[in-house]
C-alpha cells in the first residue's frame, strides 16, 4: 500500500503546476568557466569561451534596467619575460530582478586573439561591474606553435538536420549532465583523405557508447551572439565531426572521450557534471533521509544500511523504478522531488531552524507541487488561515498559523 501511495506521489510530478523557485537559502557555489580553442588552421589565432552564472554577478539599477558585466583580462608571459596583455569588458543588460540570482542563465561570450609562436604561462583575472572584486584564476600553460592545436571537442544542444547553427554549451571542458539531446563535435587536427572516425565513451573503466562516422567532416566558426555562442558553418574555420544525440547514457563523473582516426589515436578527459543539481541532492545520505517525506521510515532506514560509499549508487537505484523516461540516465521525476525538497527549504522553513521540508506546508508541497491555487484568511489575533487548492486532483488542504509567526499546521 505505502508504495503505491508513493507511485501516486511521483506521477503528480507530472499533472500538478509548480511554484516559481527562487534562490534556494544555502547554494552551491557558481563559478566561472573558460576554455582556449584554436579557431581555423592557423595555430596562433585563438579564442577564449567563457560563461558565468547571473547569480555570480554584481548588478545595479540603471533606469529600468539591472546592470551588470566583467572585465577579461589575459596576461601571456614566456621564458624570456616577453609580456602581451589582453583586456575585454562584457556588459549585461537585464530587465527582470528575479533573473540576478539565476543559476541557469549565463552571460557568456568569446574573446578572439592572435598570439605568436611561443610558450606562455597564462594568468587571468576578472573584474567584476559594480564591485571593487577581482577574481584571479590558476595558471595555465599553453604553446603555440605550427601545426600544435588547442582544439578541444564542442558540445552543443541536438539540433534536426537542417538546421545550420547549433548553440554551443561547454562549460570550461566539462560536459553537461542534461536530460536534453546534446550534439558532440569532435575536431580534426591532421589531413587525411580518409573521412571515417571511430568515438569511444567511457565511464568507471567501462564502454558507455561506440561511435563510427563515416560522413566527411565539415568546417565551422564559433561566432558570439546576444543569445549565445553558436558553431555556424564557415570556409574559414575548423574542421568537425559531429554525433548527434551522443549523451544519453552518461552518468555524472569522470569520462574519457576516445577518438581514432586517420591512423592515430588521442584521448579526451572530461568530467560530467550536472551544474544545475538541487542543493538537497549534493549530499547523498541527506537526500536519502528526505525519502522519508514519502516513504516509509523502514524503507529509508534500510537504504541507510549501506555502506557510506554505496549512497549515491543506492539513491539512483531507488529512483529508477520512478523514471519517466529510461532512454537517459537523467532521471526526471528525481531531480522535480529534490527541487521541490530545495523549495520547500527555502519557502517554508521556520524560526525556530525547523527546515521548511519538515513542515506541514513542506511536506504537501513535496508530495503534490504546487496549489493551482491559494486563499489566504486573516483572522482575528493575528490567526492566518491558508488554503490550497489542486483542481485537477479535487484536493483541497487548511493551514492554520495562530501564532502569526509562520507557523502553518495542517487542520484538514
Amino acid at each position: 500500500m505505502q508504495r503505491i501511495l508513493l507511485l501516486f506521489f511521483i506521477f503528480t510530478f507530472i499533472i500538478s503546476g509548480q511554484f516559481k523557485r527562487n534562490k534556494t537559502i544555502f547554494e552551491q557555489p557558481s563559478d566561472i568557466y573558460f576554455e582556449f580553442l584554436n579557431i581555423d588552421s592557423d595555430s596562433s589565432n585563438l579564442v577564449l569561451l567563457f560563461k558565468t552564472t547571473y547569480d555570480r554577478l554584481i548588478f545595479a539599477k540603471n533606469d529600468i534596467l539591472f546592470q551588470s558585466g566583467l572585465t577579461l583580462n589575459i596576461e601571456f608571459r614566456d621564458s624570456s619575460e616577453f609580456i602581451l596583455r589582453k583586456s575585454k569588458k562584457f556588459i549585461l543588460n537585464i530587465l527582470d530582478f528575479a533573473l540576478t540570482n539565476s543559476r541557469n542563465n549565463f552571460l557568456e561570450g568569446i574573446f578572439q586573439l592572435k598570439i605568436p609562436e611561443g610558450k606562455y604561462n597564462t594568468f587571468i583575472s576578472v573584474e567584476f561591474e559594480n564591485s571593487s572584486k577581482v577574481l584571479n584564476l590558476p595558471e595555465k600553460i599553453i604553446e603555440v606553435k605550427p601545426n600544435k592545436y588547442l582544439s578541444q571537442p564542442i558540445i552543443t544542444y541536438s539540433t534536426s538536420p537542417n538546421i545550420k547553427e547549433h548553440q554551443v554549451i561547454n562549460f570550461g571542458g566539462d560536459v553537461l549532465f542534461s536530460e536534453k539531446a546534446l550534439d558532440l563535435f569532435v575536431p580534426v587536427i591532421k589531413q587525411n583523405p580518409d573521412s571515417s572516425l571511430n568515438v569511444k565513451l567511457i565511464q568507471n573503466n567501462k564502454i558507455s557508447a561506440v561511435f563510427s562516422i563515416i560522413e566527411k567532416p565539415k568546417i565551422y566558426a564559433i561566432v558570439s551572439r546576444p543569445n549565445g555562442i553558436f558553431l555556424i558553418p564557415n570556409s574559414n574555420g575548423v574542421k568537425y565531426f559531429r554525433i548527434s544525440n551522443f549523451n544519453p547514457k552518461l552518468n555524472e563523473g569522470q569520462l574519457r572521450i576516445e577518438v581514432e582516426s586517420f591512423n592515430s589515436k588521442i584521448n579526451y578527459e572530461k568530467n560530467v557534471k550536472w551544474f544545475s543539481k538541487p542543493l538537497s541532492l549534493s549530499d547523498p545520505e541527506y537526500a536519502i533521509e528526505q525519502i522519508k517525506l514519502i516513504d516509509s521510515e523502514k524503507s529509508v532506514d534500510s537504504l541507510l544500511e549501506m555502506h557510506d560509499d554505496d549512497y549515491l549508487l543506492t539513491l539512483n537505484n531507488y529512483w529508477r523504478i520512478f523514471d519517466t523516461d529510461t532512454s537517459t540516465q537523467f532521471n526526471d521525476s528525481m531531480k522535480e522531488f529534490y527541487l521541490r525538497v530545495d523549495y520547500a527549504d527555502n519557502n517554508f522553513s521556520m524560526f525556530d531552524k525547523k527546515k521548511g521540508s519538515k513542515t506541514d506546508r513542506g511536506k504537501v508541497y513535496i508530495k503534490f507541487g504546487a496549489p493551482e491555487d491559494i486563499k489566504r484568511i486573516y483572522n482575528k489575533l493575528d490567526s492566518v488561515e491558508e488554503i490550497w487548492i489542486y483542481k485537477n486532483l479535487n484536493m483541497k488542504f487548511k493551514f492554520v498559523d495562530s501564532s502569526g509567526l509562520g507557523n502553518y499546521l495542517l487542520v484538514r
